[in-house]
């Protein structure tokens, strides 16, 4: 390979990492002991990442109208690039604690707010209803 030649790769390589930093530096990574806050005042609570993207955590729902209010529940996620995903069993193992229901999160992280629309199914009466809508979490 000539002088030239070898310039010319790292001239392009350079140009290369240029143009990538600022995607690299708005890159956002969910953090062990980071704790996210939604607009209803429920805590997202990142306790473990994996290499892999998955994390474990806890889930406490504050809205106003839902049973099992101030109850740490358990919450598994995965993350991959901005996309964010997560679920919840709203069951401890007590009876007081266990809600009989199911709720996901699925969004993306951007600007350090994770932007989600979140689905809910639980039981009432021995019949199955869901609940959806849509929530950030800062």
């Amino acid at each position: 390979m000539t002088d030239r030649t070898t310039r010319m790769i790292l001239w392009i390589a350079s140009v290369a990492c240029l143009i990538a930093l600022p995607t690299l530096a708005a890159a956002q990574v969910l953090q062990p002991g980071r704790t996210w806050t939604s607009l209803h005042g429920s805590t997202l609570i990142i306790q473990s990442v994996s290499q892999d993207g998955s994390f474990t955590g806890t889930f406490t729902n504050r809205r106003k109208g839902f049973s099992c209010n101030g109850v740490p529940y358990a919450v598994t996620g995965w993350q991959d690039g901005i996309i964010v995903a997560f679920s919840v069993r709203f069951d401890d193992g007590t009876p007081k604690g266990n809600c009989q229901a199911v709720a996901s999160w699925v969004g993306y992280l951007v600007n350090n707010d994770i932007e989600a629309y979140w689905d809910m199914i639980y039981l009432k009466s021995a019949s199955p209803k869901r609940l959806h809508g849509q929530d950030t979490f800062r």
